[in-house]
């Protein structure tokens, strides 16, 4: 599995539960098809993170949050949508917007 092998290849602990929340929580509730690249993308986010802030080399929820937020500009359920007043884009929630 690359998820798996991309956490060995940068030091940090993984599990199959790591993935599936990967998979089910983050990817299922933003809609974003899962590419290859995208685990491995986040867990060298995560590593980067741990190195520089220090901690566990484990990759955990709050961790593959992170990372996504990072790699995407948003947290799962957002949407970015332009902001009309400013001309810039914007971050909103997309339960908010059904």
């Amino acid at each position: 599995m690359v998820f798996l092998r991309a956490a060995q290849a940068a030091g940090l602990r993984a599990t199959e539960t790591d993935f599936d929340f990967l998979l089910e929580t983050l990817h299922s509730s933003s809609g974003t098809p899962l590419l290859a690249c995208i685990p491995g993308d986040l867990v060298r986010l995560m590593a980067s993170a741990i190195h520089y802030h220090g901690g566990a080399p484990q990759i955990t929820a709050t961790g593959l949050r992170t990372a996504w937020h990072s790699y995407f500009g948003s947290a799962p359920g957002e949407i970015c949508v332009p902001d009309e007043r400013a001309g810039a884009p914007s971050i909103e929630n997309d339960r908010d917007t059904r």
